[in-house]
């Protein structure tokens, strides 16, 4: 897989974050607190990590850095102490101990809606606030999109933005679950590249 350097890393990393802020998704996963902020970079880190180990990081444009994704592989292997490292640095510096439980169960119950064959997850994907409504989100789905159909590997997300769907829909994927989650207290809808 492609690796980056730090400089890249970072511009990723704020690109999500600062996209991310409001999302209802992250902001359970991060918890409440003076340090959410942090938090949220934290787990743009840790999903920053878990792509160039397992899948595939964009950042376009690239001299820009306008908008940014991040696909896993999740049926392929990962190496164990790389793997190890990830989830304590996700446990240390995301949820903590005390989150950890639900965030957990609800990591089952997505996992639980994807197939048992190999697929691309499109586990962020986002443009700077200040650039949103441009194309940049688009143009970046499809070269997503096209990546993926070019491994023959479907595309899975989930959505807890109800204004995201139309923006999916429009590229071509199908929602194919929602889960009007007590947990959460929020839904989430789970979408597909068709097959």
């Amino acid at each position: 897989m492609p690796k980056s350097g730090a400089s890249e890393r970072e511009q990723v990393i704020d690109i999500l974050a600062s996209s991310f802020e409001t999302n209802p998704s992250t902001l359970w996963v991060v918890g409440p607190g003076p340090e959410r902020a942090r938090r949220i970079r934290h787990l743009m880190d840790y999903a920053y990590r878990c792509g160039e180990a397992q899948g595939r990081i964009w950042c376009a444009p690239p001299e820009e850095g306008l908008a940014a994704a991040i696909v896993t592989l999740p049926r392929r292997p990962a190496a164990l102490l790389g793997a190890l490292s990830r989830n304590l640095f996700f446990i240390g510096k995301v949820t903590g101990l005390g989150r950890l439980g639900a965030v957990l169960r609800r990591e089952r119950y997505i996992r639980r809606q994807h197939p048992a064959t190999d697929f691309a997850y499109l586990w962020f994907i986002g443009v700077r606030p200040e650039h949103q409504s441009r194309g940049h989100g688009r143009r970046l789905l499809h070269s997503v999109l096209a990546w993926a159909r070019e491994r023959s590997l479907p595309l899975y997300l989930e959505t807890s933005v109800a204004r995201n769907l139309a923006f999916y829909r429009a590229a071509g994927l199908e929602i194919y679950h929602q889960w009007d989650s007590e947990l959460c207290g929020f839904p989430l809808w789970f979408l597909r590249s068709p097959a």
